[in-house]
């Protein structure tokens, strides 16, 4: 079964392919790899300048390959497979190669990082992406074998096996300068049996090194990275291995050597019509200036690399397309177009695929867009070997097909790491947000504490700062037994301001009995002020039957004076019933108490009389006395029976302390009256006694025994009024004094019967109250 191809045989004397020196361009044609620039459009620049800075992990920097002007930033086609846009940085050639002073790394000493920071800084490639990937430097992993890769990627192409033959010097100090480095174990450097040049300078150049030189026999794709650990690793050293390819190794030499980037790179030029040779071309070169810089036509297009795994790149973007890392093979496409077939099923392309792949069935699911099914028949396995392509008879594009369905895959996976990258940026910044959030507040919390430290610390320096247990201890005793005695001293108060309110309250209670007995003698005072003035007519009329003693009263003014007195007595005593029976024993206590003060006050006045008064002012005041004597006496006969021991005693000593002061002021008065005033005397009381005996009889049968009492008793103060007025008035003197001294004396009256009146409401709230209780 066939299984790949042999390398082509080189004779051993066959000459070194001759090495061109190409002009410079007017153009170059930058592409940015995950890069982002540094430089404006229209600025000058100077060669080895700095111009895009790596964006990710997986970019690079790029420099400027000679001086000139930036003349646009922009998206442009780029020189691999489909031609996709990319940002693309053109400069301007302005031929006079003006180059900025290259300065080595003088650093001692060197880590995996920083040696790949470094690379990636310069702008060494390898096959995908940085020498170094800055993942596996961040591992800081030992290294078991390093592998050091000078294989041809196609047959025919010589470019590595020449620079083998040129810098076999350079590039056993730059793989001397990875060794001190990444310190592997062991380091092999692969070539194949058929770069017998290369072979003998590499042997030559490494003469005194314990490094291995291995010329493998493998058949194509004997290059591939997998094929070469696959073949040169010891199995437990196959899953840490690292291979670097040999031009890329030589550029990191010079770059950390010679502080020198990378800006060019050595193509082999393969074409039928030209010569065959090596170009040393910048990078960004348009492809069109390479080829005819041999002598190759552009006419039909570009075929990138070598016979078996180029791809066509179209005519008319020949010298817009720049030269990248990758161009290691550039051929010009020739006019004969291949016309495809239907597959006649014959295997070869099974038989010769070196990765045991079934190329027919995955070229149909390829072309059904069934991703599924292709990778489930190998399509991430394939090597893209071309060899398949080669050996078909139907002349099927089965590279193309397979390398189109693997960028696709390629992209679908960019698309779904791009978007874990940003969820993990996402979750990141939240975490992030969260620990801001988690250290501001304990910030927050520990300066809190430092500024609570600093208020003790203050408070500490003002008050002593040793104390020992006990003193504490009393401190605090002391402090309880404070608080106990203002506890008590606070209940003590609210009780006290507890009985200070229901005192408050009890005067305002007694405030409103007093405001009510005092309208009620208001309007007592009204009722007696009519009967006053039915009084004066009475007396007028009484006068004038005194000075004419043959001539009577007719019939119709007596009765209407007995009426207007009727309805003066039913006034008092529905007054007296109206009074509030529920007053409480202080107010009646408070009555008893004012109408004593008022008895002792009238019992002074009296007794202070002078003897020297004469016979008009005696007989007034005997009067006077005896109509306070005759309204005590109804007094005492309205008083209710049920009034308790103690209140009746009290009562009848007052009444007993006036009768004797009366007496006194009787017996102080001068005998010496004369005769005819006696008579006077003596007439008025029979005249009184009369009329008492008329309103006797005139007094309705049907009222009750208490009411008629309260109404004789009045209507006889009332005519004793009248007699002593009539026997007291002398008959010389004029009718307006005779007037003042009657009303004056009816105010009297009016007092003493008010004061009466609430005497008896006091003395009837006790039986009430004792009536209540016993049922």
């Amino acid at each position: 079964m066939l299984l790949g191809t042999k390398h082509p045989q080189h004779a051993a004397d066959q000459p070194s392919p001759t090495l061109h020196t190409m002009p410079l361009p007017r153009q170059l044609a930058l592409a940015l790899q995950d890069s982002i620039p540094c430089v404006e459009v229209g600025q000058q620049v100077r060669k080895y300048q700095r111009l895009a800075a790596a964006d990710s992990t997986h970019g690079l920097a790029l420099h400027a390959p000679t001086s000139g002007r930036i003349i646009a930033i922009r998206q442009q086609a780029q020189a691999l497979p489909g031609t996709p846009l990319a940002n693309t940085l053109l400069l301007e050639v302005d031929g006079q190669d003006a180059a900025l002073p290259i300065i080595p790394d003088t650093t001692a000493t060197l880590s995996r990082l920083d040696l790949a920071l470094r690379l990636q800084d310069m702008g060494v490639s390898g096959n995908h992406g940085p020498l170094l990937a800055l993942e596996w430097a961040a591992q800081q992993q030992a290294l078991p074998l390093l592998i050091i890769n000078a294989v041809e990627d196609e047959p025919g192409l010589d470019a590595i096996s020449t620079l083998l033959q040129q810098q076999a010097a350079a590039l056993v100090a730059a793989i001397g300068l990875l060794q001190e480095v990444l310190q592997p174990a062991r380091i092999i450097i692969a070539l194949h049996q058929q770069q017998q040049a290369a072979l003998q300078a590499m042997r030559q150049a490494m003469a005194g090194r314990d490094w291995q030189l291995e010329a493998i026999t493998a058949p194509y794709p004997a290059a591939d990275e997998a094929t070469l650990c696959k073949l040169l690793a010891r199995p437990p050293e196959a899953s840490h291995s690292l291979c670097l390819p040999a031009d890329g190794v030589l550029a990191a030499g010079a770059a950390i050597l010679h502080g020198q980037p990378c800006i060019s790179r050595l193509v082999s030029i393969h074409s039928r019509q030209a010569t065959h040779g090596q170009v040393q071309a910048l990078l960004g070169t348009p492809l069109g200036h390479v080829l005819a810089s041999v002598g190759a036509s552009t006419r039909y297009g570009i075929l990138h690399g070598g016979a078996l795994r180029a791809y066509a790149l179209p005519a008319p973007l020949a010298d817009t397309l720049g030269l990248h890392w990758h161009s290691r093979c550039l051929q010009p496409a020739s006019a004969e177009t291949a016309h495809a077939q239907d597959c006649i099923r014959c295997g070869d392309c099974a038989r010769i695929c070196p990765s045991r792949l079934q190329p027919q069935e995955l070229y149909w699911h390829c072309t059904q867009q069934d991703g599924t099914q292709a990778e489930t028949w190998g399509l991430q396995d394939c090597s893209l070997c071309g060899l398949c392509n080669a050996v078909c008879p139907s002349q099927l594009p089965l590279l193309e097909q397979f390398r189109h369905s693997a960028q696709q895959q390629q992209h679908a996976q960019q698309q779904q790491q791009a978007a874990e990258r940003a969820r993990q940026r996402h979750r990141f910044r939240q975490f992030r947000l969260e620990r801001d959030k988690q250290e501001k507040a304990q910030r927050l919390a520990e300066r809190a504490a430092e500024q609570a430290a600093k208020r003790e610390q203050s408070a500490s320096t003002v008050q002593p700062t040793a104390k020992s247990t006990s003193e504490l201890a009393d401190k605090q005793a002391a402090i309880a037994a404070a608080m106990a005695r203002a506890a008590e001293r606070n209940s003590r108060h609210q009780s006290k301001q507890s009985a200070a309110q229901d005192d408050l309250q009890q005067p305002d209670e007694r405030a409103a009995a007093i405001a009510a007995s005092r309208q009620a003698a208001i309007d007592a005072a009204m009722a007696r002020a009519a009967a006053r003035k039915a009084a004066q007519d009475a007396a007028k009329a009484a006068s004038v039957a005194h000075s004419q003693p043959t001539a009577v009263p007719d019939h119709d003014k007596q009765a209407l004076i007995q009426a207007a007195m009727q309805r003066a007595a039913a006034q008092k005593a529905a007054q007296t019933s109206t009074t509030p029976s529920s007053m409480d024993g202080d107010k009646q206590a408070l009555i008893q108490a004012a109408m004593q003060r008022a008895a002792a006050q009238k019992a002074a006045q009296t007794s202070t009389t002078p003897s020297s008064m004469d016979g008009d002012k005696q007989a007034l005041i005997q009067a006077a006395m005896q109509r306070a004597a005759a309204q005590k006496a109804a007094q005492t006969t309205a008083t209710p029976s049920s009034m308790d021991g103690d209140k009746q005693a009290l009562i009848q000593a007052a009444m007993q302390r006036a009768a004797a002061q009366k007496a006194a002021q009787t017996a102080a008065t001068p005998s010496s009256m004369d005769g005819d005033k006696q008579a006077l005397i003596q007439a008025a009381m029979q005249r009184a006694a009369a009329q008492k005996a008329a309103q006797t009889t005139a007094t309705p049968s049907s009222m009750d025994g208490d009411k008629q009492a309260l109404i004789q008793a009045a209507m006889q103060r009332a005519a004793a009024q009248k007699a002593a007025q009539t026997a007291a008035t002398p008959s010389s003197m004029d009718g307006d004094k005779q007037a003042l001294i009657q009303a004056a004396m009816q105010r009297a009256a009016a007092q003493k019967a008010a004061q009466a009146a609430a005497g008896q409401e006091a003395a009837s709230k006790p039986d009430q109250a004792k009536g209540a209780e016993n049922t």
